[in-house]
């Protein structure tokens, strides 16, 4: 796919890991870069994978991490 080569070739230019963004507390928030940065794309994934963890297991983050009240 076009996107997903220029993420990696954006990546390889910034020296940025591989495995992108871990889904943390930190990134449940706005994204701090630019919209069509890989940066953009990969806190995008980020946000996700924390939704679908929260999916299967809402304590994953801890009691009241991040706004979560269970």
């Amino acid at each position: 796919m076009e996107l997903e080569e220029r993420v990696r070739r954006e990546r390889a230019e910034l020296q940025v890991p591989p495995w992108g963004f871990a889904p943390s507390e930190a990134d449940d928030g706005p994204s701090p870069y630019p919209p069509t940065s890989a940066g953009a794309i990969g806190w995008a994934q980020a946000q996700e994978w924390r939704r679908q963890i929260r999916e299967r297991d809402p304590h994953y983050f801890g009691r009241g991490s991040c706004g979560d009240e269970d």
